[in-house]
């Protein structure tokens, strides 16, 4: 009895994995390509110069199609969440380059304008390609790849506690909702605000603790292992060739080629 339930089990997670279709046409591509389109793409925005209007309005287009492809429309809680963050350390930035130009006059306000624009480059391109890859491709690209195991691993048990620790600081807003403290409270009251946040980092590290004990227990022995596999298909090698093309084009439009 127990062979016809997996059995069973087998034939509908086969039969619904043939059946679904995934979040976006960037989903269905190889780990791989993913990870050297992200770093192609990175590479060519902050390569090219931003000083022509054309250069330019032809990054915001390359752009937008990378928001359609990716799925960006789904996730446009999480780039409104780094816009947020963006925002606020660009705002810091600004008031040090104020400050340093009003000492010395140098005119760091045109690099201030410049690292806005790369880092705006650098946040949207993060989160839409490299966000793209779930936890079981990173521990398969960090099998396949030629990386130190020890620090392909560090980094790996980084991504999977931070995660926790983000869902645990996600939680925190509803939280303080559902027992009246709204964020006008918050604000009149910094030492309270102060306090819940020492509770919810205090919380952060005893889930980082119970998931390093579920590790061991687990059986963890400082290696990483999926079952997850997937072959290199021609669509891949065919976004490669059109990432490749629309470099060159950027390169022709920004006129270095």
């Amino acid at each position: 009895m127990f062979a016809q339930y997996v059995h069973h089990r087998q034939r509908d997670f086969v039969k619904g994995a043939a059946t679904s279709s995934p979040a976006s046409p960037l989903a269905a591509r190889h780990p791989l390509s993913k990870l050297l389109l992200g770093l192609g793409t990175l590479a060519v925005f902050l390569l090219l110069p931003d000083r022509k209007a054309a250069a330019v309005a032809a990054k915001l287009a390359v752009l937008a199609a990378i928001f359609l492809v990716a799925g960006g429309i789904k996730r446009w809680r999480t780039l409104l969440r780094g816009g947020l963050a963006l925002l606020g350390f660009l705002a810091v930035f600004l008031l040090c380059s104020l400050l340093g130009d009003a000492l010395t006059g140098g005119g760091s306000l045109s690099f201030f304008f410049g690292m806005t624009v790369k880092s705006f480059w650098t946040l949207t391109i993060s989160l839409l390609l490299f966000g793209s890859l779930g936890y079981r491709e990173c521990v398969y690209l960090a099998r396949i790849l030629p990386l130190p195991r020890r620090i392909s691993v560090q980094v790996l048990l980084v991504i999977l506690i931070g995660r926790r620790v983000a869902r645990e600081f996600s939680r925190v807003p509803a939280a303080w909702k559902s027992r009246g403290l709204s964020a006008r409270c918050l604000r009149r009251h910094p030492g309270r605000a102060a306090g819940l946040l020492t509770v919810v980092l205090l919380r952060s590290v005893d889930q980082g603790g119970r998931l390093e004990t579920a590790l061991i227990g687990r059986g963890f022995s400082g290696e990483l292992y999926t079952c997850f596999t997937t072959p290199w298909t021609a669509a891949d090698s065919l976004a490669l060739f059109g990432f490749f093309l629309t470099g060159l084009g950027l390169f022709m439009i920004s006129g270095i080629l």
